[in-house]
């Protein structure tokens, strides 16, 4: 089973996350950039990446990213993680599944 699913060629709608540290907290975002990136399940060679938003109080670890046109037009498995950056800190999230299905 996938982390997250989502309908294959819908796009204009946000996904969020909760980033949290090692302790199941949030996660501090202040000061931080955050990119959703994202790979076909199997071929890492082909990372795809997108700008995330941080919602609300940035110590509260929530951040959205809205799907795009052709960011997922195909039902496929993909993997991801959020990528934070910060000036002298580059940290990456676990990597967790993606499943693109059939719109109902």
């Amino acid at each position: 089973m996938a982390d997250l699913t989502i309908p294959a060629g819908d796009f204009g709608f946000k996904v969020y996350f909760y980033i949290e540290d090692a302790d199941g907290n949030a996660f501090d975002l202040t000061d931080y950039t955050i990119a959703l990136k994202y790979w076909q399940a199997n071929k890492l060679e082909t990372v795809q990446s997108g700008a995330c938003v941080i919602e609300g109080d940035a110590a509260n670890g929530k951040v959205s990213y809205t799907v795009i046109e052709n960011d997922f037009p195909a039902m496929l498995d993909y993997e991801f993680e959020m990528q934070l950056t910060k000036e002298g800190v580059r940290q990456s999230t676990v990597i967790q599944t993606l499943r693109v299905e059939q719109s109902a």
